[in-house]
């Protein structure tokens, strides 16, 4: 009786031990990397294009700039606020920041705005084919003034009213029946401007230090800034292009035949880059613009393509596709796939502090992906 009751006593035991072992099993975390993503919510925005980036805030706040609203939803998908525009006068793409304080700052056909973080307008500023400048965190300002260019000069406005501060002298950015790209504001106080297909640099005095490509006969566009006063380019044949702050070529990167780039390289803290071409494939590129891999996208129908892909703090990539987005390792591996409901053609990625990936769409929906727990 006794053996019985012990045999009984250690059976009962080993199951405890084995539920517990499983029950931890099953509760243990994965690796953010490997959990599969769900999808938190779906939303439609008023009016958008898909023709500017969106922007998270840090309390988790989405903007969005359309045509002719800035729009901002809050994490759960409610529509915190619109902030309308004169239908005559849409919005200029590829022009909407934020600066410490939450203030956000876009520009129009005609003019330069701030509004804060709450949808209340701070100032508008009279400025025709206004585009805000980028200096290498992606940022117009610079000790207490935003930097745009309007026409064909180029000026700082104060941050918190909106005057002129002041104006690149003896400088013609562009034409002025042209809009106007953005320019690059350089560590050393000097600044890019593209001008009929062609860059050129100027210091604070206006005065032209160099040109690029010096060959008039040839083209160049500015895809954007890189590491350490890197310039990324594309030339006529549609290579990639890296210049240091001088204009000289350090690199080019011929992606193949029918592949051209169209977005600025998004740089990994390892120094490795990552370019979408136009209509794919990916390319991961060492800092010497090497090949060190290459991932087949499916072709994208949009003229401009694919955007740029986001990098995560844990070194995840993503890439919005048409109707879906992936996220893959710094070693090519697809960490998984998920569909979307409603397709669209051209997608901006945003990430949110808790892990919330927006893939906001050029149809005007949004996207919610919660990537970890």
């Amino acid at each position: 009786m006794r053996a019985a009751v012990g045999i009984l006593s250690a059976v009962i035991v080993i199951l405890a031990i084995d539920v517990l072992y499983w029950y931890r099993l099953e509760r243990r975390p994965l690796p953010a990397d490997t959990r599969i993503p769900r999808l938190k919510w779906t939303s439609t925005g008023d009016q958008f294009t898909g023709a500017t980036a969106p922007i998270v805030g840090s309390d988790g706040t989405l903007y969005l700039a359309g045509a002719f609203a800035i729009e901002a939803f809050d994490p759960s998908s409610a529509i915190k606020w619109v902030y309308r525009l004169d239908v005559g006068d849409p919005l200029r793409a590829a022009n909407l920041v934020q600066d410490p304080a939450g203030n956000l700052y876009f520009t129009t056909s005609r003019f330069v705005y701030s509004i804060t973080s709450s949808g209340l307008k701070r100032w508008q500023v009279s400025c025709a084919h206004a585009a805000l400048a980028r200096n290498f965190e992606g940022s117009p300002f610079q000790s207490g003034a935003v930097y745009a260019t309007c026409e064909s000069r180029f000026v700082a406005l104060d941050e918190s009213e909106g005057r002129e501060r002041c104006r690149l002298p003896n400088v013609d950015t562009q034409a002025s029946d042209f809009a106007s790209p953005s320019a690059l504001m350089l560590r050393n106080e000097e600044f890019i401007f593209s001008r009929t297909q062609r860059l050129f640099a100027a210091d604070r005095d206006g005065n032209t230090l160099w040109t690029y490509p010096s060959d008039p006969n040839s083209t160049a566009y500015l895809l954007g800034p890189g590491v350490g006063d890197m310039i990324y380019v594309r030339n006529s044949s549609s290579d990639l292009v890296a210049l240091d702050s001088r204009g000289q070529e350090m690199w080019t990167f011929n992606g193949g035949p029918s592949v051209a780039f169209n977005e600025n390289p998004v740089t990994a803290a390892g120094g490795t880059l990552y370019v979408a071409a136009a209509h794919g494939p990916l390319f991961a590129l060492t800092s010497g613009g090497t090949l060190k891999w290459v991932f087949n996208l499916p072709p994208s129908t949009m003229n401009l393509g694919y955007t740029s892909p986001l990098l995560s703090s844990d070194g995840v990539i993503y890439q919005v596709l048409e109707n879906s987005v992936i996220a893959l390792s710094s070693n090519r591996e697809l960490i998984w796939q998920l569909e979307l409901p409603e397709k669209g053609h051209r997608g901006f990625p945003a990430l949110a502090p808790d892990g919330t990936l927006y893939a906001v769409m050029d149809n005007s929906v949004v996207h919610a992906i919660q990537t970890r727990n």
